[in-house]
């Protein structure tokens, strides 16, 4: 594998990183928001005593997110390490470029053969990227032999 994709899957990543460490902190500032600015996300009725319901919400809430960011960022380190491992490059067509365009991106539906079997993958990609596309552009992609569904789309 050219030491570009390397460089392309070291950096995907950081990216898992940044993803996870949002998700705790969203947690936690929920949790602190309400432990010390009395910050309450729920709204409650005249009367109604929060403080000794709503703080512990709050501690479970920040767990779980925690939790689930650990999670999230083990499943995509090692989706990426697998490839930096065992990764092969290949070619893949482009199938369809979506018309719907959101914020800026539009999915794009790709096609590579691995052992004359065709595997699809459809990527979120950058409209100006997508705009470029047609049936005919081949780019570059990177796939697990043993899993050729788990790709990373190097365009």
């Amino acid at each position: 594998m050219e030491e570009k994709f390397k460089n392309v899957l070291r950096r995907s990543r950081v990216g898992s990183i940044i993803s996870s460490l949002f998700i705790a902190a969203f947690g936690w500032g929920q949790y602190i928001a309400v432990v010390f600015f009395h910050f309450h996300l729920i709204p409650h009725e005249q009367g109604m005593h929060v403080e000794t319901t709503e703080p512990v919400f709050s501690l479970w809430l920040a767990l779980a997110a925690t939790i689930i960011a650990i999670i999230v960022l083990l499943v995509s380190l090692s989706k990426a390490q697998i490839l930096l491992n065992r990764g092969v490059e290949g070619q893949a067509r482009v199938v369809k470029v979506s018309a719907a365009k959101k914020h800026g991106i539009r999915p794009v539906t790709y096609a590579f053969l691995v052992d004359g079997k065709e595997y699809t993958v459809r990527k979120d990609t950058d409209a100006a990227d997508a705009d470029l596309y047609d049936d005919s552009t081949v780019v570059s992609v990177v796939y697990d032999p043993a899993r050729p569904t788990r790709c990373r789309i190097m365009s």
